[in-house]
């Protein structure tokens, strides 16, 4: 592709401005987000290339990265108005700074552009001229949108024909963050999700600790620091798996998949979270902040590459629900039985075969493929229903063996109650792979059991059945 501006036919060059114009986000921090999944190490240095200037850090990002041209986010409003420009014989020139280097391949993906000025081009004389130019005209006399251009964008053209088609200076700030993004802010953290954070209350339950305050207070602490460090670490899954995201029919509408938070929030926003979800762990006990940071170093090496391997990925799913009831016990200082974190396990196994069926089963039924980085196959949904059905009964025979172990006799006064508590499981466990089967549960079976009526009842009669065992 040529990268000095064409002569145009009918006389006319109109420059583009790639970020923030052509493309809704920031590619700096778009790019930033795919190298920190590709090469995790490359974090480390980044502090170092700031340090020699934000330019410098740019375009080490650039010339390490790799960003889906396809992937990428576009004002609609602004390819229309461009097409227009070139059928009217407008030739048109994508302006990037110097550190865009993947500038040609989103003109190439979008067929609309002469020319790509800027990167490390070696542009003619003339055209540096013109950028330069170009660029002046942008920062003095560029004062607000005009009447033919996209919303928010300013139109100039010069007397030559050659125009500019960028944001005003003013509005190029990212400091805007206002109170508008807050309601994105609070969909980035996941709120519903801390439903799966209540199992640290189960210890406490389990050991028949209602009476004391204290470790209701530490096991609600533990509750609390997993609600944030979960939510960090759904923050920064999010921003690793934008080009999933934006290719999935559900999760494109993700606040950071859909542009509708600044991928420069989210770097900041999802450390934070965990650090402070491990401080607060920290202040409780010593052995609750060792479970949180475990959980914490797992969940992100899920998310960066651990679930894109198949069984270790539902193997390390189970694992971050079991390691929720463990910081409830280390919380309220109760021993976890070998009983409890066999059952956890098992059961938490089959939930997370749930999640991989219902994603090919969803695929299956719009015709698409299995989502992006998993390492499933359409062919192998036989094998994962049988794994999980079997995991799912399993758990099952582990409680049933439980409810005749010494450890219920001491326990309880009517330890044979808690048999009612293995048909109930079965019953629920089968629905929830029938439902499954026909496509009705989410990618997430925690979303389905919130809004589903038979979950509640079932656990209105496990709560009754352990009532009345004791």
């Amino acid at each position: 592709m040529r990268t000095a501006p064409p002569e145009a036919a009918a006389g006319t060059i109109l420059f583009v401005d790639l970020d923030s114009v052509l493309a809704t986000v920031d590619l700096s921090w778009e790019a930033l987000a795919g190298l920190c999944k590709a090469r995790p190490w490359c974090a480390l240095a980044l502090p170092a290339w700031l340090f020699q200037g934000k330019n410098h850090a740019k375009k080490q990002i650039a010339q390490r990265a790799r960003l889906n041209a396809a992937r990428l986010l576009y004002r609609n409003d602004v390819l229309e108005f461009l097409r227009a420009e070139k059928e009217a014989g407008t030739a048109l020139v994508l302006a990037a700074a110097p550190d865009r280097m993947f500038a040609k391949e989103i003109a190439e993906h979008l067929g609309l552009f002469s020319a790509v000025l800027g990167g490390d081009d070696a542009a003619s004389l003339e055209g540096r001229r013109k950028l330069a130019e170009i660029q002046e005209l942008k920062t003095s006399r560029i004062h607000g949108p005009t009447a033919d251009a996209p919303l928010g964008l300013s139109l100039c053209r010069m007397a030559d024909g050659t125009g500019l088609l960028a944001r005003p200076a003013r509005d190029a700030s990212p400091a805007k963050f206002t109170a508008l993004k807050l309601r994105s802010v609070w969909r980035a953290l996941r709120p519903r999700q801390w439903a799966k954070n209540l199992l640290v209350f189960l210890p406490f339950l389990l050991a028949h600790l209602w009476g004391d305050l204290d470790s209701l207070g530490r096991a609600f602490g533990a509750f609390v620091s997993f609600s944030l460090c979960a939510s960090g670490v759904y923050v920064v899954n999010d921003l690793l798996d934008l080009e999933a995201d934006r290719a999935h029919p559900r999760k494109r509408d993700r606040p950071f998949a859909s542009g509708a938070l600044p991928i420069w929030s989210g770097l900041l926003l999802g450390p934070a979270l965990v650090g402070a979800g491990l401080l607060s762990a920290g202040l409780f006990s010593a052995p609750l902040a060792q479970v949180v940071a475990i959980y914490s170093v797992a969940a992100v090496a899920y998310s960066i590459y651990l679930k894109q391997i198949l069984i270790v990925d539902v193997v390390v799913l189970a694992g971050l629900y079991a390691l929720r009831i463990l910081a409830g016990g280390a919380a309220a200082n109760v021993f976890i039985s070998p009983w409890l974190v066999a059952f956890s396990l098992f059961l938490f196994f089959s939930l997370a075969f749930v999640k991989r069926y219902s994603e090919i089963v969803r695929a299956q039924g719009t015709g698409a493929e299995p989502p992006l980085g998993r390492g499933y196959l359409r062919p192998d949904i036989d094998l994962i229903r049988t794994a999980g059905l079997t995991s799912g009964y399993l758990a099952v025979l582990v409680l049933a063996l439980y409810v005749n172990s010494k450890e219920v006799m001491a326990l309880y006064r009517n330890p044979q109650m808690l048999w009612m508590a293995c048909p109930l499981l079965i019953y629920w466990i089968s629905r929830v792979w029938f439902l499954a089967n026909r496509g009705v549960v989410d990618d997430d079976p925690l979303t389905f059991a919130l809004a589903d009526s038979a979950t509640y009842a079932v656990g209105v009669l496990l709560a009754l059945a352990a009532f009345m065992a004791i």
